[in-house]
């Protein structure tokens, strides 16, 4: 604002993920059908390493899922595979850790110390009496529960922004300053942590 008038500003911001789910194809399993709801979705898990079957070649999709089970996607999907290969033979000091498939040793380990969430809960707990209980179903409250804590975690993620501007003015996205071309759009590509917020500044800088 100068001598009583007010200098408006306006334009349009878009940020979105660089790279949305396409839940597309087949899985192998053998106990699966094209006509199944869930099948492009075990398709992108079994792609990407995140599902596994059984020795049989099924998936035996109408069976619940163990809390070991859960457990061993939630490592997976977080990238750390090859962590969990390095924490094999460690203890972490369950009670009932001897009921623990040997198999599914090194994701408890993983889940339930070193993966946390943004505020450092692990994202795999066992009881309050200390015990994991691998074979116990995972019930819908919990499996809630792990999505939530998934999402909460500390994590950098690409993402696109663009949209328009008044020619003159200057933007900046988390410090970077945004360059529009003659009619004022913008577009770019940004590594965001999502424990920070996105910041967004204008600065109106037209000779008046």
């Amino acid at each position: 604002m100068r001598d009583g008038q007010v200098t408006t500003l306006r334009g349009t911001l878009n940020i979105v993920s660089q790279t949305p789910l396409n839940a597309t194809g087949m899985p192998s399993f053998i106990d699966v059908k094209p006509s199944d709801w869930y099948a492009r979705f075990l398709a992108v898990g079994e792609r990407q390493g995140l599902l596994e079957g059984f020795p049989d070649k099924t998936f035996r999709p109408k069976e619940p899922i163990s809390r070991i089970e859960a457990t061993a996607i939630v490592v997976r999907a977080l990238g750390l595979e090859d962590l969990a290969k390095e924490w094999a033979d460690k203890k972490v000091g369950f009670i009932d850790s001897e009921n623990i498939p040997k198999w599914g040793q090194k994701y408890v380990n993983v889940a339930t110390t070193v993966a946390k969430t943004s505020k450092g809960t692990p994202m795999i707990q066992g009881t309050r009496d200390n015990y994991f209980q691998p074979d116990k179903d995972l019930r819908r409250d919990e499996a809630a529960l792990i999505v939530q804590r998934l999402i909460d975690r500390e994590t950098t993620r690409r993402i696109t922004v663009s949209g328009t501007m008044v020619p003159g003015t200057t933007v900046t996205i988390n410090s970077r300053s945004v360059v529009a071309d003659n009619e004022g759009r913008f577009a770019f590509s940004i590594d965001t942590n999502t424990a920070v917020p996105t910041t967004v500044a204008v600065i109106d800088s037209r000779d008046r």
